[in-house]
């Protein structure tokens, strides 16, 4: 019978090692033929994404805003293992208590979109809060939340 497809690994490895195991691996054609070996390496990367940030309404700190469009600034995460896979705008609301100016508990996680520099939904009365969320390629993740507006 013709072997096809590659070796199977000779060296065990788990996604829980620090180190960069390799393992060589031959290719074979239908026919069974060898191709060129080649050496794979692999890395653990446990690491989160790291950079992001988002600032609504222009403020660190919390603000107040007439007018239904919150103006947002986001630096996306990056990641130096495997990448970035996503970086996702999630808004969460309360009810705003005018009596004393604090804002309920934020409830809910609607992905937004930015257009022209503003979350693009129209928003009525109320206190909004801004996550982003950043995923890279193997699944580790970061948030960072912007204050009330």
């Amino acid at each position: 019978m013709a072997k096809s497809g590659i070796d199977d690994f000779t060296t065990p490895w788990s996604a829980s090692t620090s180190s960069s195991p390799q393992t060589a691996v031959t290719p074979y054609d239908k026919a069974g033929n060898a191709g060129t070996p080649t050496t794979l390496t692999f890395t653990n990367d446990s690491t989160a994404p790291t950079g992001g940030a988002i600032t609504a309404n222009g403020s660190a700190s919390q603000t107040y805003r007439s007018g239904t469009q919150v103006p947002l600034s986001v630096t996306n995460y990056t990641d130096a293992g495997s990448g970035i896979a996503t970086n996702v705008i999630t808004r969460a609301s309360a009810t705003y208590n005018a009596a004393d100016g604090t804002c309920g508990s934020f409830t809910g996680s609607t992905v937004v979109t930015i257009s022209a520099g503003n979350d693009s939904a129209t928003l009525g009365d109320g206190c909004y809060q801004y996550t982003l969320t950043g995923t890279d390629n193997v699944g580790n993740t970061s948030s960072v939340t912007s204050a009330a507006v």
